[in-house]
């Protein structure tokens, strides 16, 4: 798949965090970005699933934050804008 011919090409990532207890970080997170909150959001349900955490409440907080949360966790989808320009070139080796 090839991106999307936008100059603001935003790209989204889900996140989970607990609610309490001493883990301060995420204990689930995107691996690879998205081309859409919808995606970010579906990826983030698997894991939810999996893990037995449902049921979540979703919040959408602007056009860039989504946060899903029940009594134990935080589900943060984030979006980000692609840099401007071309990649730079591969580092020789």
């Amino acid at each position: 798949m090839t991106a999307p011919q936008d100059k603001e090409t935003r790209v989204w990532a889900a996140m989970i965090f607990p609610a309490q207890g001493e883990v301060q970080g995420a204990v689930q997170a995107s691996k690879r970005v998205h081309w859409t909150k919808e995606a970010a959001r579906a990826e983030a349900e698997r894991w939810i699933a999996e893990m037995k955490l449902g049921p979540i409440s979703w919040y959408a907080i602007d056009d860039q934050v989504v946060i899903g949360r029940n009594h134990k966790h935080y589900i943060v989808l984030r979006s980000a804008l692609l840099p401007d320009g071309e990649p730079p070139p591969e580092p020789k080796d």
